[in-house]
């Protein structure tokens, strides 16, 4: 069952998918692997690097700075995909439709969120409590991530269904308050955008 009944009308209603059986990655993509994707291919580099290196002692933290084709490409080029909205919502939700990764209570030290009240980003997989049933970390918090589709309300929604051309971004990030990194909440951001705050993982099709 994905989305749920809220005060956010663009969560809801609550309703039924299909998801196939995929693969994700555990962890969102970092500087470090990202910069391969850079080396091997010669692709621009994300904006907050300088001359086309990522900071030292930051190789760790998931990649920033890249629109919806950056990540697009770097998937493409791993021999992956961005993830559908739907299995993003799964992996971070489970079979048993819980509200965080970890469960359907908020647990202080489980999520990097503006409640951590940290100024910059973390290291990724490194809060294994919040993990969610699959083994994934940081579906909540931290950084925003790319998702393949473009936004839409869901069916049976009588929300304004407006800005068709942007892009699902899901998971909330280290400047979001904690309802926003519900394993429901969704934004939607134009695709040729780029945030300090928004990243990606990458998904594949189990053939």
């Amino acid at each position: 069952k994905m989305g749920r009944d809220s005060d956010d009308p663009y969560e809801g209603p609550p309703h039924e998918v299909t998801v196939k059986a995929f693969y994700l990655d555990e962890k969102e993509v970092t500087n470090k692997q990202y910069a391969e994707f850079v080396q091997a291919t010669g692709y621009k580099a994300p904006t907050d690097w300088a001359n086309g290196s990522f900071q030292p002692g930051t190789g760790d933290l998931p990649v920033v700075n890249v629109d919806w084709r950056d990540a697009r490409a770097y998937a493409e080029w791993a021999k992956k995909r961005l993830p559908t909205e739907e299995e993003w919502e799964f992996a971070a939700r489970g079979s048993d439709g819980r509200l965080y990764p970890w469960g359907n209570e908020w647990v202080p030290g489980n999520a990097y969120t503006k409640e951590s009240k940290l100024l910059t980003l973390q290291p990724v997989g490194s809060i294994p409590s919040g993990a969610s049933p699959f083994g994934i970390f940081d579906m909540s918090g931290n950084v925003w991530e790319w998702c393949e589709d473009n936004f839409r309300p869901y069916p049976g929604s009588t929300a304004e269904a407006k800005d068709a051309n942007y892009k699902i971004i899901r998971g909330g990030s280290l400047g979001d308050d904690k309802t926003d990194a519900t394993a429901t909440y969704r934004n939607w951001v134009p695709p040729e955008r780029k945030y300090e705050a928004l990243g990606f993982r990458c998904a594949k099709s189990v053939e």
